[in-house]
């Protein structure tokens, strides 16, 4: 029985570090793809305030995937245009709509007949002195964005 317990243990000790090795498998809060990723790091340079969407394809595909907002909410922005809010401290969600124009993000949920555009002030890529991640891109909004004023993603 010691022998199996043991077995078992170390099995799950090299699935770990296997999968900790892996360069395919890459840390990020919240979850998202790679792809993701590699767009991020190949499209931004770190340090630099980017004021203006000049490229909206781009941006598009930057914010498709999970963000978080403080103090505990996350977005989901699908690449159909369908828009989830989540506050988990509330353990409530909301969906609705989103599209991108030259001023920022415009949502639209459920409830609401019209689009609320949220302009963009900036967009930033920062290294993050972090034990867990090294990199945030954060999208910092005029008027703040649904309950937040920041969305932000960490990554390695």
């Amino acid at each position: 029985m010691k022998k199996l317990s043991l077995s078992i243990f170390l099995i799950i000790i090299l699935q770990l570090s296997a999968s900790f090795s892996n360069p395919e498998i890459t840390k990020c809060l919240p979850k998202n793809s790679k792809l993701k990723i590699d767009l991020i790091k190949n499209n931004f340079t770190i340090n630099r305030k980017y004021y203006q969407l000049h490229d909206i394809e781009l941006f598009k595909n930057v914010i498709i995937g999970r963000w978080l907002g403080s103090p505990y909410y996350e977005y989901i922005f699908s690449k159909d245009g369908e828009l989830k809010y989540y506050n988990m401290d509330l353990n409530f969600d909301e969906t609705g709509k989103w599209k991108l124009n030259k001023e920022g993000v415009a949502i639209k949920f459920k409830d609401s007949k019209n689009w609320e555009v949220f302009p963009i002030d900036f967009i930033i890529l920062k290294k993050w002195s972090n034990k867990s991640f090294r990199h945030v891109l954060m999208i910092y909004f005029k008027k703040g964005f649904h309950y937040t004023g920041v969305l932000e993603f960490y990554f390695d």
